[in-house]
């Protein structure tokens, strides 16, 4: 038994290294979009004008404008992720029930999951944005772009407050180049959102894992 669980170990930990890769090429496929969302959020405010147009009514107008930006491509970005994690999901039970059939001198048939089932594995993964918050998959790109929002908007009530020039509202936004923009107020949301994607793909993964143990408890027991 101790011969048994070792080799499933091992499986195990190179598949776990396996989703961590593609966990990565997930955060970079979502970044380049996040970033092009940037590229055009701010453009947007660079074609607005000088600070001195950033009055009364004209403002909240030109603020709902990039609310809806921001809305638009966190939509984006929340269904692109979801897409690629339902067939991902798929491939970790196919993955965990094959693996346990091989290893595992017990009977044992294919697991069954179907596609509501998979997609229930995503939609009910609870993610923690912080210490004592855990959102659900629907939840977390809304509740990124009012993040978002909030950080953008109080950027150029700033900056209007401090009579900046629309330039340096962009650079407070982008950041400066001597320091690879790694100072600016995008580069918080940026960081916080792969290390989301990071933890989606790792949870989807635990999650359609352990469906398959659930189907099988009676089988796993004593096992794993």
């Amino acid at each position: 038994m101790a011969q048994i669980q070792r080799s499933l170990f091992d499986l195990l930990l190179k598949r776990q290294i396996n989703v961590s890769r593609y966990g990565e090429r997930k955060v970079h496929d979502i970044i380049k979009l996040l970033n092009q969302a940037d590229k055009e959020i701010l453009a947007k405010i660079a074609d607005r004008g000088e600070v001195k147009s950033f009055t009364g009514a004209r403002l909240k107008r030109f603020l709902k404008e990039i609310r809806e930006m921001i809305d638009a491509a966190y939509k984006e970005i929340g269904e692109t992720l979801h897409t690629e994690m339902v067939p991902f999901s798929e491939h970790s039970a196919d993955f965990a029930s094959s693996t346990l059939s091989s290893q595992l001198p017990v009977k044992w048939s294919p697991v069954a999951i179907s596609k509501e089932q998979l997609i229930a594995v995503v939609d009910d993964t609870l993610i923690a944005i912080g210490p004592e918050k855990r959102l659900l998959f629907g939840e977390l790109f809304p509740s990124l772009a009012r993040h978002k929002e909030e950080a953008i908007r109080g950027a150029i009530r700033l900056g209007i407050v401090q009579g900046e020039t629309v330039s340096e509202m962009i650079t407070r936004l982008r950041g400066t180049r001597t320091s690879q923009y790694r100072d600016g107020v995008l580069e918080a949301d940026r960081r916080s959102l792969a290390g989301i994607v990071r933890t989606v793909v790792q949870a989807v993964n635990n999650n359609a894992v352990h469906e398959v143990y659930k189907k099988k408890a009676d089988v796993l027991d004593g096992w794993v």
